[in-house]
This record gives structure tokens, sequence and C-alpha cells, in this order.
């Protein structure tokens, strides 16, 4: 089990099963997220996914032409990804 959390302390997660893949991804808003030209992804069942504080600070959202996306509106903290080919799984990124 993994816990982690916003960069403000305001929103606080665990995670209750290992990783099942790892990817890269490399599109243009990670690049930039990152400031380096990919980012790495733990790839995890959605299920497994518990926020423990701070579930009104999570904001959604689906980008065009990209994966759904969610992060902590308060210090914008990017917490997962969802795919499209794979909607019930989702990505967590450092």
């Amino acid at each position: 089990m993994l816990t982690g959390g916003c960069l403000c302390g305001a929103v606080r997660f665990e995670l209750r099963a290992p990783f099942f893949d790892a990817a890269y991804c490399h599109c243009t808003r990670c690049q930039g997220r990152t400031g380096t030209g990919s980012s790495v992804n733990g790839l995890i069942e959605a299920r497994h996914v518990a926020v423990l504080a701070g579930a009104e600070a999570i904001r959604a959202w689906q980008p065009q032409g990209g994966c759904a996306t969610s992060q902590w509106s308060s210090c914008r903290t990017r917490r997962r990804s969802r795919s499209s080919r794979s909607p019930s799984s989702s990505s967590a990124s450092p």
C-alpha cells in the first residue's frame, strides 16, 4: 500500500494494490507538466485508489483529444488520468 498527497497537503490518497504496469507518456501535455520529454506513470485499477481527505478539492476534466484527468484545485498538482483504452484503470504519476 502506498500513500500520497498533493503539494499543499489538502488532499491525501492511498493506493490499495500494487501497480499492474508502468508506461511513459510523450504527449505535449505531459512534457509541459514535467518539463521533460516524457512522464512516467504507474497503472493501477481505479477501484484501488482511495481518497482519504480533500475529495472536495479534486477537479476533473477531459481535454480535447486527451485522457480524462484530475488534479487538486488548490495547488494544481496532477493526480491521475484515465485512458479511453482501459477505462477501469487509472495512472498515477509522480
